[in-house]
């Protein structure tokens, strides 16, 4: 299993919706919980922090504005890490983001791509409700805006988002199991670590 690097000059945030995209992340690094004065949950390792924010955009809103708020910002590094929809990548897909939209109607952000994560890019759309219908050429979730607007425009060159495929045409979020989605960020766990450990790599 690939580990963090240690002593790292630069701080990353992680963001998941739920414990189980989390525990991965969480289990192998080593994070350990912290003490918050909001009842978040985060939690903390070696050059980094994560918080479970719970779904949706506001909740994923607060969370970054509280990681945030504890200060390093110039160090920072953000990443959400989460599950998503899509009508044209097979569920268990890993893809990355090149921009996030909130839909139907909103702003939209152009996201840099990190050198060294050579995942498919995609068109993010960022949604309020579960989505349940999928234009080809987009995928799906619900937190992404949340992050990005919390976050100062001089940041925002700094915010990944990895997504793993979950749901689809083919495989209708309201048949998509707590298992099977436990199951599926379970068989993704050396996938999702590389990406946090070439994330928080400094680009020479």
């Amino acid at each position: 299993m690939e580990q963090v690097a240690q002593g790292l000059s630069v701080l990353l945030n992680v963001i998941t919706a739920f414990a189980g995209e989390a525990a991965p992340i969480i289990r192998e690094l080593g994070l350990q919980p912290v003490h918050t004065d909001r009842g978040c949950r985060v939690y903390e390792g070696v050059g980094i922090r994560l918080g479970i924010s719970g779904m949706g955009h506001g909740p994923a809103k607060q969370m970054a504005g509280y990681l945030l708020s504890l200060g390093q910002a110039e160090r920072m590094d953000w990443l959400n890490i989460g599950i998503a929809g899509t009508a044209d990548w097979k569920v268990g897909t890993m893809v990355v983001a090149r921009s996030v939209a909130e839909y139907p109607a909103g702003r939209t952000w152009k996201l840099n791509m990190k050198p060294g994560v050579t995942l498919p890019p995609v068109a993010v759309r960022s949604v309020q409700d579960v989505a349940q219908q999928y234009d080809r050429g987009f995928v799906y979730e619900m937190e992404a805006s949340g992050i990005l607007s919390a976050l100062p425009v001089t940041m925002h060159d700094r915010v990944y988002c990895i997504k793993l495929i979950s749901d689809g045409p083919d495989n209708p979020v309201g048949t998509l199991t707590r298992t099977a989605w436990l199951t599926l960020i379970e068989e993704a766990k050396d996938d999702i670590l590389r990406c946090v450990n070439q994330i928080v790599q400094p680009t020479v």
